[in-house]
Parts: structure tokens; sequence; C-alpha cells
């Protein structure tokens, strides 16, 4: 397989700008901010930066599975998939998670520990971006409800899912009044 060089830098760079805007947040809130649950129910701020690092962390998995094998190289995403690609985005409607992983997710244990995990997303996508720019093959893993991402498109599908959970922190934070 001859692959093309032509990565696309900018999905990347988008990446990391909004790993970075997620960091910066934190620095406005204090761990009872992030603890805090609107009477309205559902998570907390942490909640959310939990579930974004859980994720994103998996994506990463994903991605890192990807390189130096061919496996499902010819498998496609769905076509809503390739929607949300093409748009860069995520459509603009509230998504309902799966309960069970929606309702176990903890308050976090410290403001530093989310900064760390932070920070790792960022070390570990540098890591596989490197290893990607210089693999000769890469392959794709399936995506449970979407089916085949390559390392760049799950680089990509983490960067829409954190920016499509930037209303969510809004509400969140209108709710609580901060």
């Amino acid at each position: 397989m001859e692959l093309s060089k032509n990565h696309n830098i900018a999905v990347f760079d988008s990446f990391l700008k909004t790993n970075k805007q997620w960091l910066d947040w934190l620095t406005e809130l204090n761990l009872t901010k992030l603890t805090d649950v609107p009477l309205s129910g559902g998570w907390s701020i942490g909640q959310l930066y939990l579930h974004l690092i859980n994720e994103t962390s998996w994506y990463l998995e994903q991605s890192a599975l990807c390189l130096g094998n061919e496996e499902h190289i010819n498998d496609s995403m769905t076509e809503s998939a390739k929607s949300m690609f093409e748009n860069n985005s995520f459509p603009q409607i509230k998504i309902k998670g799966d309960p069970l992983i929606n309702d176990s997710i903890p308050q976090p244990s410290s403001k530093e520990s989310l900064i760390e995990s932070f920070n790792s997303l960022s070390a570990k996508a540098k890591e596989i971006w490197s290893e990607y720019l210089l693999s000769e093959v890469y392959g794709k893993t399936q995506h449970p409800g979407l089916n085949y991402f390559n390392p760049e498109e799950w680089i990509q599908y983490a960067d829409m899912h954190m920016r499509h959970h930037i209303k969510q922190k809004e509400f969140i934070l209108k709710a609580l009044r901060y």
C-alpha cells in the first residue's frame, strides 16, 4: 500500500488547541465548582472532564492501534460519520450516551489530577502523530457505532467530541450560575 504523505496537520493542531482550551478553563474552577451538580441533575463539570479524559484516551488508543498494520484498511465509516467528518463537527443535537457509562462517572479527586490527565492526552497525541507521520502503513479500527477510522480520523474524532461538549460545559456553568 502506498500512502500519501499529505497528512492534515490542521487536524492535529485543532486537537491540541481544543485540549489546551479545556485545560485553560480549569484555571477558572476550584474543586467545589468542579464537583457541584446542577439542581436539574446531570453531570458536574468535573464529571464532564473525566468523561472527556476517558473517551479521548480510548480514541487515542484506537489511533495507536491502527499504526504498523493494514487491518481493515478497506473498511469505511458510516454515511453519518462521513457527514460528521466533512463538517468537522458532531450534529447539533443532544446525544444521549449509554446510561451505564453516564451514571458510573465519579467526581474528580482533584483539580490537579484533571490537569495532569489533559497534559497526558496532549503528550500521547503528539507521540501518536509523530509515529503516524513516519508510518509506512496504517489500518483502521472500529468505532462502536460509526464503523472504521484511521489514525488521523481518530484524532479528528477526539477533537470533534471535545468541541461537542463545550455547550454542555456552558449549560452546566449557567445552571450553577458561575
